[in-house]
């Protein structure tokens, strides 16, 4: 009997059908009289003036889009019925529910039944009965999944003018707007003897004759509220934001209560018991975590109340809660704050211009030569590199570099000298000056104290962390910032670049005795390496207006090039923690190399001795690897990671988590591994 059962089982799963509308069928309610359970009806773009009821049936109804599939109910009673029963795999998706007119429920009904209502709007709804509820969505008896729905502009008569909770409800609601609804009581929410679940709900602009603007809670109605933004919703009576009335008890965490109004208690109002905690309430409210401050949103006079860069509600919530998308703490409010963690200064070596948040991580190092000239530095890979040409006239023991030779001197020089294109001094300003390969290879030395002209591995190195030679180039040739590939010095159409590396390679051109002086200025960069191919040649790296790549060729030691110095030890652990002795708080630095592969080194410091233990973690939470879990010293630490995981596998290319816990010192940041 078993084996009877479950092959009618299979065979009514795999004949499922598809209803098109209106291709199979004229109206969406035909198309669901017409369906069996586990079927499904597509709907086309369009308004359908009508009144749907999924009468018991357990299907997926799906409009093409929200935006464009509407169903108007032509003020004739609630526009969509759940009242018999639809368990969780009945599912509405993708549409506009508008023009209802009914007691209850007007836009969407939900009587003792359980869908899905995902990527709707449901708006300019109306529920005209005394004593009714749910201008846009009711549920009496009713625990939907409401997603990714916004609920506006409806009306109640009475209570919960955009959406309606009752008698043995446990709705929940997650990424969902309700704004600009009113009612005489609870503009936005009205819940009743009920334990509906808001996560990550902005309750905006809703208006209130009597109580609760923003949400009502009575009648043992006892909500919880997770990441949730309220804000402006206005009652004319008690509580702007909530009113709590007993027996009700409500839970309010990582949310925001702020410029909401009300005769009695703008934000709150209490009546039965609320437990608030790391939340942000204009006017202060006692608990865990809370604060009092403007929490900065982007356009709140427009609606739009995402936070700005520099809100005090980002990485205030919880610290116990679930990390936020990018991996930081949990902020406060509806909307998250995408951190990208990085150096945010400008001026240090390891800028970040995508980068939000500062992670402490910036360093900076201005080299400075003989002469006094300063020039900036930037990390690419493991590697620290100026970014600007040497002009450099003196080695460093302070003897002078020789200059002013004519073409038929220097093509017979073999020792150091350098030359300006054209010799137009000008062009220095801007390019550096143009070496022989003699004045590179002089033991005297032209790079600043700690620094030296790059070796062929060296460059080869660069070239690989970039992608390789074909098109490492392109990312290492300035470009104009937000108009790549335009650039001011290399001419069209300098191709490919993007100068993403920051080592904003310039055209500086050449000094070739055999071509007549000075060539290729705009058009090629020539960099000299410290490596020698035979007694006449050395190696260089070229750029080219007209290629991506970066070339790698030997050239007469007697061509003049430009010049780049790469740092002696460009260990940045060694470089931070110089001259350092007990740190004064607790700090996880990004790692470094990032991205890596496969072995990268987190730092971290400790005033005080502490038990650590440092963790790595996937995306999904799961431990990876336990680093350290142990008491140590204070003072500046590093840990090494491989990229195996405890089990002594290596791990999968990726974004990983790294937490560190001392004490009460807890901090996480992110780190990716590529393969």
């Amino acid at each position: 009997m078993k084996k009877v059962s479950l092959l009618l089982l299979l065979f009514s799963f795999s004949f499922a059908t598809t209803i098109n509308v209106p291709a199979d069928q004229s109206t969406i309610q035909a198309g669901i009289d017409a369906a069996s359970d586990g079927d499904t009806v597509l709907v086309s773009a369009g308004t359908y003036v009508e009144n749907i009821n999924f009468n018991g049936k357990n299907i997926v109804v799906q409009g093409e889009d929200r935006e464009t599939t509407i169903i108007d109910g032509n003020q004739s009673g609630s526009v969509v019925i759940f009242d018999s029963g639809e368990d969780s795999t009945a599912i509405f998706r993708g549409f506009t529910i508008t023009n209802g007119y009914a007691s209850f429920g007007a836009g969407i009904n939900l009587n003792n039944s359980n869908p899905i209502l995902r990527d709707l709007i449901v708006m300019g709804n109306t529920v005209y009965q005394d004593n009714s509820c749910g201008g846009g969505i009711n549920c009496y008896g009713a625990s939907p999944l409401i997603e990714n729905v916004i609920i506006m502009e409806n009306s109640s008569n009475s209570n919960g003018g955009g959406f309606c909770s009752w008698t043995d409800s446990n709705p929940i609601l997650s990424n969902v707007v309700i704004k600009y609804n009113n009612a005489e009581s609870g503009g936005g929410v009205s819940c009743n003897n009920s334990f509906p679940v808001f996560q990550k709900v902005e309750i905006s602009n809703n208006d209130a004759t009597g109580r609760g603007g923003g949400l009502l809670a009575w009648g043992e109605c006892d909500p919880v509220l997770t990441n949730v933004t309220i804000t402006n919703n206005i009652s004319d009576d008690e509580g702007g934001g909530l009113y709590i009335h007993s027996p009700s008890e409500s839970f309010l965490k990582n949310s925001i209560l702020y410029s909401n109004s009300a005769p009695d208690g703008d934000q709150i109002f209490i009546g039965g018991m609320i437990d608030v905690s790391y939340s942000d309430i204009q006017g202060g409210w006692e608990g865990e975590g809370n604060i009092d401050t403007d929490p900065l949103f982007i356009a709140p006079d427009s609606g739009d109340y995402h936070l700005q860069a520099n809100s005090p509600c980002i990485d205030a919530g919880d610290p116990s809660s679930p990390l936020d998308p990018d991996g930081t703490i949990a902020d406060m409010g509806a909307y998250y704050f995408h951190q990208v963690l990085g150096c945010t200064d400008s001026t240090a070596i390891n800028y970040n211009p995508e980068a939000t948040s500062n992670d402490g991580s910036c360093y900076h190092d201005v080299l400075t030569d003989i002469d006094g000239n300063e020039y900036q530095a930037v990390q690419i890979g493991d590697q620290l590199w100026m970014k600007e040409n040497l002009k450099v006239t003196h080695y460093n023991n302070g003897d002078e570099i020789p200059t002013g030779y004519s073409n038929d001197e220097w093509a017979n020089l073999s020792t150091g000298a350098y030359a300006v294109y054209d010799d137009n001094e000008s062009n220095a300003d801007t390019y550096g000056y143009l070496y022989n390969w003699y004045a590179v290879d002089d033991d005297r030395g032209v790079c600043p104290a700690s620094w030296h002209v790059p070796t062929d591995g060296e460059y080869t190195a660069l070239s690989d962390y970039l992608g390789g030679t074909s098109v490492a180039g392109g990312k290492l040739k300035e470009c104009t910032e937000g108009s790549c590939p335009e650039s001011e010095y290399w001419y069209s159409p300098n191709t490919g670049a993007t100068n993403e590396s920051g080592f904003t390679g310039l055209p500086g051109g050449a000094h070739y005795y055999y071509y007549g002086n000075y060539r290729h200025m705009g058009y090629n960069g020539s960099f000299w390496s410290s490596t020698e191919y035979g007694s006449n040649d050395a190696w260089h790296r070229g750029l080219d207006h007209d290629y991506s790549e970066i070339s790698r060729r030997d050239y007469g030691k007697d061509s003049g090039f430009s010049v780049r110095c790469v740092r002696d030890d460009t260990e940045i652990v060694t470089i931070l923690n110089q001259n350092l002795t007990i740190p004064q708080s607790f700090a996880l630095h990004q790692n470094y190399p990032n991205p890596f592969n496969p072995v990268t080194t987190l730092r971290y410091d400790l005033p005080e001795d502490a038990t650590v233990s440092i963790t790595i973690y996937d995306m999904m939470g799961r431990q990876v690897k336990t680093l350290i879990n142990d008491q140590q010293t204070a003072g500046y630490k590093s840990l090494q990671w491989n990229a195996i995981n405890d089990a002594g596998s290596p791990v999968s290319a990726g974004i990983y988590l790294y937490t560190i816990q001392a004490g009460d010192f807890r901090q996480v940041k992110k780190m990716v591994l590529l393969k």
